[in-house]
Protein backbone atom coordinates (compact mmCIF):
# COMPACT_ATOMS: atom_id res chain seq x y z
CA UNK A 1 0.00 0.00 0.00
CA UNK A 2 1.34 3.40 -1.04
CA UNK A 3 0.63 5.72 1.34
CA UNK A 4 1.04 9.93 0.88
CA UNK A 5 3.75 11.96 0.96
CA UNK A 6 4.14 14.21 3.87
CA UNK A 7 3.61 11.55 6.78
CA UNK A 8 7.04 11.36 8.06
CA UNK A 9 7.78 7.68 6.63
CA UNK A 10 11.30 7.86 6.06
CA UNK A 11 12.40 9.16 9.58
CA UNK A 12 9.50 7.18 11.43
CA UNK A 13 11.03 4.43 9.47
CA UNK A 14 14.65 5.29 10.48
CA UNK A 15 13.93 5.74 13.87
CA UNK A 16 12.66 2.32 14.39
CA UNK A 17 15.68 1.06 12.85
CA UNK A 18 17.73 3.00 15.08
CA UNK A 19 15.98 2.06 18.33
CA UNK A 20 16.12 -1.58 17.00
CA UNK A 21 19.87 -1.01 16.72
CA UNK A 22 20.78 0.80 19.74
CA UNK A 23 18.31 0.00 22.21
CA UNK A 24 17.53 -4.40 21.23
CA UNK A 25 20.81 -4.96 19.79
CA UNK A 26 18.79 -6.00 16.44
CA UNK A 27 21.18 -5.48 14.24
CA UNK A 28 19.68 -6.58 10.69
CA UNK A 29 18.65 -7.39 8.26
CA UNK A 30 16.34 -5.13 7.73
CA UNK A 31 14.84 -4.33 4.35
CA UNK A 32 13.10 -1.41 3.09
CA UNK A 33 11.18 -1.23 -0.06
CA UNK A 34 10.50 1.78 -2.20
CA UNK A 35 9.69 3.08 -5.22
CA UNK A 36 12.91 3.46 -7.85
CA UNK A 37 12.77 7.09 -7.50
CA UNK A 38 13.26 7.15 -3.95
CA UNK A 39 15.57 4.93 -3.57
CA UNK A 40 18.54 7.25 -3.77
CA UNK A 41 16.72 9.38 -1.02
CA UNK A 42 16.61 6.47 1.09
CA UNK A 43 19.65 5.55 1.60
CA UNK A 44 20.86 9.36 2.05
CA UNK A 45 18.57 9.58 4.57
CA UNK A 46 20.08 6.99 6.85
CA UNK A 47 23.49 8.24 6.20
CA UNK A 48 22.15 11.34 7.50
CA UNK A 49 20.17 11.03 10.12
CA UNK A 50 21.45 7.29 11.24
CA UNK A 51 24.84 6.77 10.42
CA UNK A 52 25.83 4.00 12.26
CA UNK A 53 23.60 1.62 10.71
CA UNK A 54 24.93 0.51 7.55
CA UNK A 55 22.88 0.71 4.22
CA UNK A 56 23.12 -1.12 0.52
CA UNK A 57 20.83 -0.45 -2.26
CA UNK A 58 19.72 -3.12 -4.90
CA UNK A 59 19.34 -1.77 -7.85
CA UNK A 60 19.80 -3.83 -11.17
CA UNK A 61 18.65 -7.03 -12.87
CA UNK A 62 18.62 -10.07 -10.58
CA UNK A 63 21.86 -10.93 -10.66
CA UNK A 64 23.13 -7.48 -9.51
CA UNK A 65 20.94 -7.30 -6.84
CA UNK A 66 21.84 -11.32 -5.23
CA UNK A 67 25.61 -10.31 -5.84
CA UNK A 68 25.41 -6.89 -3.57
CA UNK A 69 23.04 -8.60 -0.92
CA UNK A 70 25.65 -11.34 -0.47
CA UNK A 71 28.77 -8.94 -1.07
CA UNK A 72 32.10 -10.43 -0.44
CA UNK A 73 31.26 -12.00 3.17
CA UNK A 74 27.83 -12.80 4.43
CA UNK A 75 25.44 -10.20 5.54
CA UNK A 76 27.64 -7.35 5.90
CA UNK A 77 24.82 -4.63 6.00
CA UNK A 78 22.41 -3.72 8.29
CA UNK A 79 19.16 -2.46 6.04
CA UNK A 80 18.77 -3.34 2.10
CA UNK A 81 17.06 -0.81 0.29
CA UNK A 82 15.63 -2.49 -3.05
CA UNK A 83 13.16 -0.44 -5.33
CA UNK A 84 9.31 -2.21 -4.78
CA UNK A 85 9.98 -3.46 -8.82
CA UNK A 86 12.68 -5.65 -8.30
CA UNK A 87 10.34 -7.35 -4.81
CA UNK A 88 7.45 -8.05 -7.06
CA UNK A 89 6.92 -11.46 -8.53
CA UNK A 90 8.71 -12.04 -11.77
CA UNK A 91 5.10 -13.37 -13.09
CA UNK A 92 3.92 -9.76 -12.56
CA UNK A 93 6.15 -7.67 -14.35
Amino acid sequence: MLLPQGLGKTLQTISLVAYLYEYRGITGPHIVITPKSTLGNWVNEFRRFCPIVRVTKFLGNAEERVRAARGSRAVDWSVGVPDCVACAPSSSR
